[in-house]
């Protein structure tokens, strides 16, 4: 399965929330919510697409510093990784790009 599909189906389970659920909170059909989290498709979400699902479910998606693990402020024009950091159920999971 793709992270981000794993990482949202995880935030589904620890909130207690269906495809049925997110996709009624998001003003989307079932069917899109579940062809983005399918584990057999072949289309993957798009960040916003992720962004919008986590925010749904009542998480914050940031931008983390690796090195000094603070978020990246949007006027430094330092490069930095994009890494998102989602905690479920105390285990910090960490997506990088």
């Amino acid at each position: 399965m793709r992270k981000s599909a794993e990482l949202i189906n995880k935030a589904m389970k620890s909130r207690d929330i269906n495809k049925t659920e997110l996709a009624a909170l998001i003003g989307k059909t079932k069917q899109t919510v579940s062809t983005h989290l399918s584990k057999n498709s072949t289309r993957d979400m798009t960040f916003d697409v992720f962004v919008e699902y986590a925010k749904a479910l009542g998480y914050e998606v940031a931008l983390i510093d690796r090195r000094t693990r603070r978020p990246i402020s949007s006027d430094n024009e330092e490069t930095h990784t994009l890494s998102i950091t989602i905690k479920f159920n105390g285990e910090e999971r960490i997506v990088e790009f």
